[in-house]
């Protein structure tokens, strides 16, 4: 009977695999463009830009730098000198079946608050899922302020357009000064912020959530939270994503030159640093397989009832 329940167990395992459709880790050589890193997963497709270079810092893992970093600093050619600039990663072919999905965001490090060249308000990096070109659902990295740019905090927002529906939601008052794991090693760096949307595309049904990582704070008076397994929820109601285009980065500058500008000297601006950006879809088996599975279900069963 062993011989017959191996293959059986092995056609389940196969219907019930999830495949990284998208998945870049941003380990490339050192100034890599962002329209050249490699994406590992299955699904291929292509980035409209560049403007953003990869780099590897120390025995810290890759990451795509936007703004003033240490080194290859990604200022887009100077865009972000005067407003907020969109990378769109799109697919070869859209995602238009599938069962439950997961696509998550990590910022290894940031600094968003620096007072000079412009204020604070409104910049950081968005990640979006798109079902059409500028429609989709978005997480949001962004610095605000709560008494005219004197005192900072971030927020962890996620939003929606177009087709997509779903309620705003939030989580304020993060401490968003936590540059220190720039060069640390890959095991000491478990502070990363993680961003995630989760939902099943047969239903459209979609939510939101957040993961601070260690030593980040995450209220108002610097409580800091020390356990990487805990995520609190953004938005929990949200529908109509039933199918996947493509993937966005934006590099989101309102007030101008928030980040700093092409004529400014050495890094004391404004950064952010992307570990990861990833897509997962489960399959979902058609019909037809359904009625495989029954038809070799029931052959098993007439073949464990003649060995008896």
């Amino acid at each position: 009977m062993k011989t017959l329940l191996l293959p059986f167990a092995a056609f389940l395992l196969a219907l019930n695999v999830s495949a990284v459709n998208v998945a870049f880790d941003f380990n490339d050589a050192n100034g890599t463009q962002l329209n050249a890193t490699n994406n590992s997963g299955s699904d291929t497709g292509a980035w409209n830009f560049g403007g953003a270079p990869a780099q590897t810092r120390s025995a810290n893992s890759g990451h795509l730098n936007i703004g003033y970093t240490d080194y290859f600093k990604g200022l887009f050619n100077g865009q972000l000198d005067t407003g907020t600039v969109t990378r769109r990663f799109n697919l070869d072919n859209a995602i238009t079946s599938g069962g439950d999905f997961s696509f998550t965001a990590v910022i290894d490090s940031w600094a968003l608050n620096h007072g000079v060249d412009g204020a604070s308000t409104g910049r950081g990096v968005r990640f979006g899922l798109e079902t059409a070109n500028g429609q989709g659902v978005n997480l949001s990295f962004i610095s605000n302020s709560n008494d005219g740019g004197v005192n900072h905090f971030a927020q962890v927002r996620s939003e929606r357009s177009g087709i997509a529906q779903g309620s705003y939601g939030g989580k304020t008052g993060m401490n968003i000064n936590r540059n220190g794991y720039k060069t640390s090693s890959a095991a000491q760096d478990n502070g990363d912020l993680t961003l995630q949307i989760n939902g099943n595309l047969s239903t459209g049904n979609w939510s939101s959530r957040v993961n601070y990582g260690v030593g980040v704070s995450q209220n108002a008076d610097n409580g800091y939270l020390d356990d990487n397994s805990l995520w609190y929820d953004l938005t929990t109601d949200g529908t109509d994503l039933n199918q996947i285009t493509g993937i966005t980065i934006v590099a989101l500058n309102p007030e101008g030159e928030a980040w700093g500008s092409v004529d400014t000297g050495g890094n004391a601006r404004n950064y952010a640093t992307i570990d990861y950006i990833g897509l997962e879809v489960a399959a979902v088996p058609e019909p037809s397989t359904y009625a495989l599975l029954a038809g070799f279900a029931a052959f098993l069963f007439v073949a464990i009832r003649k060995r008896k």
